[in-house]
Parts: C-alpha cells; structure tokens; sequence
C-alpha cells in the first residue's frame, strides 16, 4: 500500500498536508500537480509514494467511470459498476474486452448480480501493477466518454 514514509517528509504536519490535498482531489491534473510539487521540495520520491499518488489516480478514474467499488489484489482485480449507468454502454464494453484479452494479459469474467455488474480481472504476468490497473481504466474512459 501507498503512504508517505517520514524518511521522504520528516515534518508529520506537512506529510499530513499531503495527505489531506490528496484526499480532496477531484481532477487529475492535480495529482500529478501534487506529486511534482513533492518532487520539487523533497527530491525523488521513494516507492511508497508512488504507489499512494497511483491508488489516488485509480481511486479519481474508478470514480468517473461510474465504478461503486475496486478491489485489487496481487493477481486480480474486481470492479463493480453500476447497472443503469452501463447498461448502455455494455455491449461495446464487453467488446473491448474481448478484444483485449486477446493478448493474453489478462483474463476476465463478467457477472450480473441484482442491478450491478462485476467484473474480474486476473492479471497473467507474475504482479499486477497499479500502472496496468491505471492503463485499463484510461482505455475504459476512451469508451465512456469516446
């Protein structure tokens, strides 16, 4: 999980500063606005805070894609969307996906349950990344918003 360690920024009320910005973003663009700044103040950052400016990115893109939840795990993940929302869009989603797993990536299955949908992915390399999660759900927004 993603965090912002002491050893990158020693003051706690500034990481907790931080921490509050990230949590109030509603555009990308901030994000990479928040993490830029981190870089210019503190130097590179270390992994941990990568990975938590990843899990925010994902967190904003599940949001706008009308996702209810994301469950990610070291091989899989699972997303649950909204019937009414993608009932419309269902057919050219389920398309991508035939078409993407194609290449081998990855392998999914869809389930309808009571006015939502899931949908599971399981990642065959050896660690699904949160980049190839952030990949996903930007080719998904190519689908939602053309």
């Amino acid at each position: 999980y993603g965090s912002i360690p002491e050893t990158y920024i020693g003051n706690p009320l500034v990481r907790l500063s931080f921490y509050r910005r990230l949590n109030s973003i509603i555009v990308l663009d901030d994000i990479k606005n928040i993490a830029d700044e981190a870089m210019d103040r503190f130097g590179k950052p270390p992994e941990p805070f990568t990975l938590l400016v990843k899990e925010f990115e994902i967190r904003l893109l599940s949001s706008s894609l009308g996702f209810l939840s994301i469950d990610i795990h070291r091989l899989f993940f699972t997303l649950e969307f909204d019937h009414l929302f993608w009932e419309p869009l269902t057919d050219k989603l389920l398309r991508y996906l035939d078409e993407s797993s194609k290449n081998q990536l990855y392998s999914y299955k869809h389930i309808n349950k009571k006015g939502s949908y899931f949908i599971r992915f399981t990642y065959n390399g050896s660690k699904l990344s949160y980049g190839l999660i952030v990949e996903f759900l930007n080719n998904l927004k190519k689908i939602v918003w053309g």
